[in-house]
């Protein structure tokens, strides 16, 4: 008796310690200044959304966006259901019909860009039919759905308030950022930019000089569908509901195995960290992947629970996961865990070998039809399946140069990893307030002693050392390969669940729970504080409530959106003519432009430079851009430098400068100019 309580004190004490330690290191007491500036600032952006004017332009974008959630809902759980397939909770029937359904709306718009049929009067009639007989379908069975939100209980105790009122508050400034017009780098270069150059083509194109346009799009697919239906906002508000489709997974799941506190801290833990607030701002495809790769866990978790399974689970399983690494290749991570999952229950447990195989192979089978899509389109544009990071060949005008090495440079910090820093790179990115892009969120190195802890003790909850063993694998395939946090959050989705169990895990006293919950409540106020703060420094506000236009707002410079090119971009949209072609130099931002252009990454040997290398003057260079369709230059020259400096995108030898300067003296002609950014017309 005495060597339990001597344990729980010394618990005591390292929870207190290491928690102040922690909230010392993460935060600074300034930060918590921006708690009143986040709070202000909702109350500012509640009293101008009251108003009919403003929120009426942001009404369409609202009803386009539930048209396609209760049309995905609608589709996918009239599937699952004549597949005969058990929940066990409506919210659970809910996010699994309508991630099935928006798989068919990703694989309908790639199908329709593959046959040139992008005809935005087309999608919206085919889009808008949907939705009427999905709404006719809602409405029929509305009493057997109203009827679940019956047992709808609010918490008592203190700490899910808490976490509900500060889920509010990042819900409100989430809703803001998403609404204000995209200026995320990565949005811009091709999550948002690929799917509107195939919206003014018609089709889905061939784009070599745009190395990410090799990459697997399911999300992108579904930002098109945005685009052709309604707009970009739409887009980014998808992605927000993604983020909080996940957390209805961390609720289903926490709620069905552990408890309403528990399911509700989890779900605080991960929507609180400051890298999910800035993803649910913007139509990037991270929070998309969480979703699905934790539909995955639940689908796996609902087929483990199954005394004799029919696998029916283990196959949606699959399809999700296969979806999943049609939005990036970092889900290899969940298709290798499953196979692990699948190896451990029919062989291990059940000493059933040759089935555990043979259902492995059905698995990987459903995967590779799903990603399949995508590896034929590159197989056939380049030769080579793996493409952009193996190309065996390319039938485009244009030769393809992807610059592996500084791809991977740039997703590595560092690229040679050794055993330190292996271990301690969420350290050094939760503690390096250089970058918010990178804040890892303190919860997460708080709690991953505690979670050893629980692993050292006997006895623990089966789901736990199941979420711990997902978790643990993640991390080691993703950081085997990556740094990059965002493509981390997966995994750290999983993990707050792991949190949540902690706080009211009754193997610990009740002074250590309290402790854990003083330490988690002043963690999710300093993440709370960070949102703020990144609130304030992206400044929607103005352009939100209608004080300032949308023109202004991208025509000054941003933390996320640095030497503005839009000025220049709506300039070519209103005075050139429908069949110019655009060549972006130094800039790698296309979306915004609604002309033809090219607009190579960091990560491509410029297309400009490859002219050079061919022309043997300014005059055969100028021949050869008419040649090829090019009527206008856009030259950004802030972001040339930056990305000179940072990627050495251009390699100029004295011969070329030469050429460079009589080519621009000669055979450009000034046609608009705005803050570092020129339009040149070739003359």
């Amino acid at each position: 008796m005495k060597s339990a309580r001597l344990k729980q004190y010394l618990l005591s004490v390292f929870i207190a310690g290491w928690g102040i330690y922690i909230l010392s290191k993460a935060y600074f007491p300034t930060d918590f200044y921006y708690l009143y500036v986040g709070a202000k600032n909702i109350m500012l952006a509640g009293t101008a959304l009251s108003h009919f004017k403003i929120t009426a332009g942001y009404l369409w974008s609202f009803i386009n966006l539930f048209g396609l959630i209760g049309s995905s809902f609608v589709i996918g759980t009239m599937i699952l259901s004549a597949w005969r397939i058990k929940y066990s909770s409506f919210l659970e029937k809910f996010i699994l019909g309508m991630g099935l359904g928006l798989c068919l709306w990703s694989y309908f718009t790639f199908l329709m860009g593959i046959f040139g049929l992008l005809q935005m009067s087309l999608f919206k009639w085919v889009f808008w039919s949907i939705v009427a007989f999905s709404m006719w379908f809602l409405v029929k069975n509305s009493k057997k759905y109203i009827g679940s939100f019956n047992k709808l209980v609010l918490p008592r105790s203190y700490l899910p308030l808490i976490c509900l009122v500060l889920l509010g508050m990042a819900l409100l400034i989430n809703i803001i950022c998403a609404l204000a017009p995209e200026i995320h780098y990565d949005a811009l270069v091709y999550q948002l930019a690929l799917p509107d150059f195939y919206k003014i083509h018609g089709r889905i194109v061939d784009m070599p000089f745009n190395s990410t346009s090799y990459f697997p799009q399911n999300m992108n697919m579904l930002y098109l569908l945005s685009l052709l239906v309604s707009n970009d906002s739409v887009a980014k508000l998808l992605h927000l509901f993604l983020g909080l489709s996940s957390l209805a997974a961390i609720y289903a799941f926490a709620r069905k195995h552990f408890s309403r506190k528990t399911a509700i801290a989890a779900v605080a833990g991960f929507y609180l960290v400051p890298q999910v607030a800035m993803q649910s701002w913007t139509a990037l495809n991270d929070l998309g992947l969480t979703f699905y790769v934790l539909l995955n866990i639940l689908c796996l978790d609902n087929w483990l629970d199954e005394k004799e399974s029919s696998a029916k689970y283990l196959y949606l399983a699959a399809l999700f996961s296969g979806f999943a690494l049609g939005i990036k290749y970092v889900s290899a991570a969940t298709v290798a865990i499953s196979a692990g999952v699948i190896l451990y229950r029919y062989g291990y447990r059940w000493r059933q070998w040759k089935r555990s195989f043979y259902e492995l192979g059905k698995f990987a089978a459903i995967v590779l039809i799903m990603i399949s899509p995508w590896v034929m389109r590159n197989a056939k544009l380049t030769g080579s399946p793996f493409a952009p990071f193996n190309v065996a060949g390319q039938k485009s005008k244009f030769e393809y140069n992807f610059r592996k090495d500084v791809f991977l440079d740039d997703c590595t910090h560092p690229r040679f990893l050794n055993t330190k820093d292996f271990f301690i790179t969420p350290w050094l990115n939760t503690l390096d307030h250089s970058s918010l892009d990178d804040f890892a969120g303190p919860l997460f190195i708080f709690s991953v002693p505690l979670a050893i802890m629980i692993l050292l003790r006997g006895k623990t909850n089966r789901k736990i050392l199941l979420l711990l063993g997902y978790f643990i694998v993640f991390y080691v395939l993703w950081r085997s390969q990556t740094s990059v946090w965002r493509y981390f959050l997966p995994a750290l989705a999983v993990f707050c669940l792991v949190v949540g169990y902690l706080l009211y895990d009754d193997r610990m006293s009740r002074l250590n729970r309290g402790l854990l919950k003083i330490i988690f409540t002043g963690i999710l106020l300093g993440n709370m504080a960070v949102i703020c703060m990144a609130f304030e420094l992206m400044g929607p506000m103005q352009v939100v409530n209608g004080t300032e236009t949308k023109e202004a707002f991208l025509a000054r410079s941003h933390p996320l959106y640095q030497y503005p090119t839009y000025p220049v971009m709506s300039f070519i949209n209103q005075n050139t003519a429908p069949d110019s072609k655009i060549l972006l130099v130094g800039e790698a931002r296309g979306y915004y432009c609604q002309r033809d252009y090219i607009a190579n990454t960091a990560f491509d040997i410029s297309t400009f430079q490859k002219y050079f290398k061919k022309a043997k003057n300014a005059g055969e260079l100028a021949q050869q851009l008419r040649q090829d369709g090019i009527t206008h230059i856009l030259l950004n020259e802030g972001e040339l430098a930056r990305l000179q400096q940072q990627y050495k995108i251009f390699d100029f030898q004295d011969r070329d400068m030469k050429i460079l300067k009589e080519f621009w003296r000669n055979y450009c002609r000034p046609v608009f100019y705005s803050k570092g950014v020129g339009l040149y017309e070739i003359i």
